[in-house]
């Protein structure tokens, strides 16, 4: 079972820190108002960095929004909900994996990537940004950690782990609790039109960082038992 037995890095903290930070400034810099879902975001910010910060779904101008996009947000209500949660589930990242970094900045850019090659173009003004898809990405690959793999990656890497299993059971269900009722509001706030691109249209961002995450996870597995295959040959 996951454990939340890592100190967090100094590098985990200065790089969560500087991400969350880059939020708040550039939210303060380019303040938002969106108008409506059929009309570009009104904003401080000049045109020349729309596409840095917005993604144009299958735009060749927009493709550093794949990276940028994560840090800018439509309202102040928007960025504090993102912010707080993502700084949650990045706390708890950097608590089960010593792969803080890397995992970060892998969901960051292949949910970026994905909301740019997948996302359904609704209308003209179709902008996407802010954090969303990368706290779902998250939320994927914490998700599996805890849920499905039963920590088969720490098991993989170190056979000499003691587990206290009724702890670890109680507690992994505890927080899987916690995860899910976060799902549920997330949800519930999409479809009521908190945060959506279209009428009554659940964020596809939000399934894209999911899968993200998803993905990440996978890759990383399979990594290690390449990894550890070849170490038993080494030897």
């Amino acid at each position: 079972m996951v454990r939340f037995k890592y100190e967090i890095e100094g590098r985990a903290w200065v790089v969560g820190s500087l991400i969350i930070v880059s939020m708040i400034w550039i939210h303060l810099l380019f303040p938002m108002t969106s108008v409506s879902v059929d009309d570009l975001t009104l904003s401080k910010m000049p045109t020349a960095l729309w596409p840095v910060f917005s993604i144009y779904p299958r735009q060749l101008e927009s493709i550093p929004a794949i990276l940028f996009s994560h840090f800018a947000h439509t309202s102040d209500g928007h960025l504090m909900s993102n912010v707080m949660i993502l700084t949650v589930f990045m706390i708890m990242l950097a608590k089960i994996s010593q792969r803080f970094l890397s995992i970060t900045f892998a969901i960051l850019i292949l949910s970026g990537v994905f909301i740019w090659s997948f996302h359904p173009v609704q209308n003209e003004h179709t902008n996407l940004l802010g954090a969303s898809a990368l706290i779902f990405g998250l939320l994927g690959y914490i998700l599996l950690r805890i849920v499905l793999n039963k920590d088969l990656l720490d098991s993989l890497e170190y056979q000499n782990c003691v587990n206290s299993y009724t702890r670890e059971i109680a507690l992994n269900a505890w927080i899987s609790f916690v995860i899910f009722s976060i799902i549920v509001i997330y949800v519930r706030s999409s479809v009521s039109g908190a945060i959506v691109l279209g009428e009554g249209v659940l964020s596809y961002g939000h399934v894209l960082g999911l899968i993200s995450g998803i993905v990440v996870y996978i890759v990383e597995l399979i990594l290690v038992v390449l990894k550890r295959q070849r170490n038993s040959l080494d030897k």
